[in-house]
């Protein structure tokens, strides 16, 4: 924070990133049981959707950069939150029948959720490196390290945020998706990075952010 105010406030923006990957990614973990299938099947499909996520990472970085990522990987993440959970909400009454997916809603709804967490993993997996990019090399260890604190703060929120379907079904869903999506415009302020030297210094970091 005493190396100007571009380089803090990148840094309040990533705590706060940090924060809602933890939040909505152990959110949505948890509560797969919400979901109109059988809670194994449900935890084995979001296992089996953490892979594709780290290869859209993987070749997403290279292919449309690490900023476009994060950030359309919080946006899209969000808003597919949010509609699972609105149309969770019209279909609720009859996700109690034997064929649910017989329903084209509530099947509409579960892919939604599954495309959203998956791309809001890649995101997850994204700001990692990115974080480390957004640093010189000499506080690059306690940028990240603090981040990571803060990430971990979020994970202890999310299971608070989940119990408040019990008195409200849809709020846990729309906090979910609503802090994805804040945090996916947050990601727009962030500096490009592709192609840039590694930063060894602090002023290196300074004379960096001066630039952009």
């Amino acid at each position: 924070f005493k190396n100007g105010r571009r380089m803090a406030a990148i840094s309040v923006n990533l705590l706060f990133c940090w924060w809602v990957c933890s939040l909505g990614y152990f959110g949505m973990s948890l509560g797969s049981a919400a979901l109109p299938t059988n809670i194994f099947v449900t935890n084995l499909i979001y296992a089996a959707m953490d892979l594709p996520a780290c290869q859209l990472c993987a070749f997403g970085m290279d292919w449309f950069g690490r900023r476009l990522l994060v950030a359309v990987g919080f946006l899209m993440g969000g808003v597919l939150i949010v509609l699972s959970t609105i149309l969770n909400e019209t279909t609720y009454c009859q996700q109690d029948t034997d064929s649910i997916f017989d329903n084209n809603i509530i099947m509409i709804s579960f892919i939604a959720i599954q495309i959203g967490r998956t791309v809001f993993t890649a995101a997850f997996i994204g700001i990692y490196k990115y974080t480390v990019e957004l640093y010189p090399v000499c506080i690059r260890a306690n940028a990240v390290g603090i981040c990571s604190l803060s990430s971990r703060i979020g994970a202890m929120v999310a299971p608070s945020i989940i119990y408040l379907s019990n008195y409200v079904s849809w709020l846990p869903g729309i906090v979910f998706g609503g802090f994805s999506i804040l945090a996916g415009l947050g990601s727009f302020a962030y500096p490009g990075t592709e192609g840039q030297p590694v930063m060894l210094t602090l002023q290196d970091a300074r004379d960096f952010y001066k630039n952009k």
